[in-house]
């Protein structure tokens, strides 16, 4: 039974040659003696003949479909990649399919039809989207097309290839010029610099009138704000998770963090409070599993920050991020009052190359080295050094006349 097993991903997967054809399938487990007891399932309800209810059975040279792909993926678990991670590069991948090919359910497609080609195409159909003349926009559309590829692309990256998480599946040549593409050009990317306080300055004081108005959007900006937290994050936030000095994200049923671990962000106590205060003068649910913001439809707390989008651009807000630049001026400040390292933690960044590009920096000064170093006064006067002719030189030519003389005359 154990030479049926073989492990792929870190996951125990049962195949065998069936009438000239490799069947496969994932036992969906990392212990081997749990995969060994459902392979011997397995056989079993091959005795019953039940194997077509069992298994898609497949020949071994047929090109897989891009769902096969996708199941592989997301049950490698040796890549250590997030399932939320996960998830968000395979919804990318079928995007751009459907985006270009035009079809309903993406999954179906043969592995053929991820190619260099259908890249180029996802990108002249998002250059088309905006003026070409506009280098703002046309910049804009660029990196957004560039993030999606890369994140469709991490569907076969070089982990995932040296994990051999396709061994024995029929995934083609063609994923390889798809990867390969070259990116769309950028203008190139300045450090990040601060709002003016004037313009900070606005939105809070406009935020007076916004919880009347719009009390779920006025929730949304506090948070964001005030704890630097993601927009899923916020979106999926649950009242648990506020605590009075802290804020426990954590993995739920529909949601898992970005590094796949539970993450502690320190918090001013009127974080928790505020939210409480307004969500009982509204009525909104708080036990302790409710989602902070009032929707329970993920359609619905989307469309809460579509709202706060709209409201900042209402305020002149001219940058093209919202309410992620709240994020970003977050770390900002946390930068230059606690450290980047502490806003690294705080903002759940794996690296601290990300929170210093997130975080504004300040401008290079010149430093006066008097103020580094203790110099004597007066200093001290270097003596003088009276330079003495060379003897050499002239011994030298002395020597080459007398040389001279001693050769034959013509």
């Amino acid at each position: 039974m154990a030479t049926n097993l073989i492990k792929r991903g870190g996951v125990w997967w049962f195949k065998k040659m069936i009438n000239g054809k490799l069947v496969q399938q994932s036992l969906k487990t990392t212990e081997k003696e749990a995969a060994k007891a459902k392979a011997k399932d397995l056989v079993k309800a091959m005795g019953l003949e039940q194997w077509e209810k069992v298994f898609a059975v497949k020949t071994v040279n047929q090109v897989c479909t891009v769902k096969e792909i996708l199941d592989r993926y997301e049950a490698a678990l040796d890549l250590r990649v997030s399932p939320r991670a996960m998830q968000s590069n395979a919804n990318y991948l079928k995007r751009i399919i459907r985006t270009v090919l035009k079809v309903e359910n993406p999954e179906t497609q043969l592995a053929t039809v991820i190619t260099g080609s259908l890249a180029r195409k996802y990108q002249l159909m998002m250059l088309a989207t905006v003026d070409a003349k506009n280098i703002k926009a046309v910049d804009t559309v660029s990196v957004t097309c560039n993030s999606a590829l890369g994140q469709a692309r991490s569907v076969f990256s070089k982990k995932a290839m040296q994990k051999k998480v396709y061994e024995g599946l029929n995934i083609g040549t063609t994923w390889k010029e798809f990867v390969e593409l070259e990116k769309l050009p950028v203008l190139p990317r300045d450090d990040y610099k601060m709002p003016e306080d004037s313009e900070v300055s606005s939105l809070w004081t406009a935020t007076a009138e916004l919880k009347k108005q719009d009390p779920a959007v006025w929730l949304a900006f506090w948070l964001a704000s005030m704890t630097g937290l993601r927009r899923g994050e916020i979106m999926y936030a649950r009242w648990n998770w506020l605590k009075e000095e802290e804020i426990t994200i954590c993995t739920e049923t529909d949601f898992s963090t970005k590094s796949g671990r539970e993450r502690v962000v320190p918090a001013d106590p009127a974080v928790r409070l505020e939210a409480l205060k307004l969500a009982k003068e509204q009525g909104w649910d708080t036990s302790p599993k409710a989602y902070v913001l009032p929707y329970a439809t993920k359609t619905g707390r989307y469309k809460v920050f579509r709202r706060l989008g709209k409201w900042m651009k209402e305020l002149n807000w001219t940058r093209r991020q919202k309410a992620h630049e709240l994020r970003k001026i977050f770390a900002s400040v946390l930068c230059k009052e606690a450290s980047p390292y502490a806003a690294q933690l705080a903002l759940g960044h794996s690296k601290i190359q990300t929170t210093t590009r997130y975080a504004a920096r300040p401008k290079l000064q010149s430093v006066n080295p008097s103020a580094l170093y203790v110099l004597p006064d007066p200093a001290p006067v270097p003596p003088t050094v009276t330079v003495l002719p060379d003897p050499v030189p002239e011994a030298a030519a002395q020597q080459a006349q007398a040389w001279q003389s001693t050769r034959p005359s013509h």
